[in-house]
């Protein structure tokens, strides 16, 4: 399948006003609309920044390893033995 990127604006439910001529010869094609908008990209970088963020301060804060969980376990289980 040959894909060819053409901006325009959808005049009409059923109608797409293209910017620029194709040239094709007659044939069934298939259309796909990415809607543009300043507001997605927005958000978009918004996520990215957030994540990038997350990323860092996951680096400067290391989770609890294996062992610190495996420890929590024990201490708790021990707990509801010496509680009985």
């Amino acid at each position: 399948m040959k894909l060819i990127v053409v901006p325009g604006r959808l005049i009409s439910p059923t109608q797409i006003e293209l910017s620029v001529p194709v040239d094709l010869s007659e044939s069934e094609i298939e259309v796909e609309i990415r809607v543009k908008s300043s507001h997605t990209e927005g958000s978009q970088m918004k996520l990215v920044e957030f994540l990038l963020d997350l990323q860092g301060r996951n680096q400067n804060k290391p989770g609890r390893t294996k062992e610190d969980i495996d420890q929590q376990i024990r201490e708790e289980r021990d707990s509801w033995e010496t509680g009985r």
